[in-house]
């Protein structure tokens, strides 16, 4: 992973999104974990808490508007941000995955394909 370049502060909102969103109002704090890996094919970022999470439906919509270029609501621009630079950059290389359930936390997936990295 060394070797992998990656958008200047392309990660920092996805974690302040996971504080904020996520562990800020627990009573008992929480753990937030940033995890990189690597594997044949693929290099893995990782950013997960066990935060309050998110319905499906809040899911689906923040999935829905990092695909939606005419999208310019004040909504999820962090998240979205940081997707247009990793896109900017890796090009159809990259993809981001979104999980969370309420009550357990959410994690976010970014996977980049080796293939075609200089």
């Amino acid at each position: 992973m060394l070797n992998l370049r990656i958008p200047y502060f392309s990660l920092q909102p996805l974690i302040e999104n996971a504080i904020e969103h996520g562990l800020l109002s627990q009573v008992n704090g929480g753990e937030l974990r940033l995890t990189c890996s690597s594997d044949n094919g693929n290099y893995l970022i990782k950013i997960m808490d066990n935060g309050k999470g998110m319905s499906d439906t809040e899911v689906n919509d923040i999935r829905n508007k990092l695909h939606d270029i005419r999208n310019l609501s004040n909504k999820n621009v962090g998240i979205k941000n940081s997707f247009n630079r990793f896109k900017l950059l890796f090009e159809n290389r990259v993809d981001y995955s979104i999980e969370s359930k309420l009550g357990i936390g959410t994690c976010i997936t970014i996977k980049i394909t080796k293939e075609g990295l200089a």
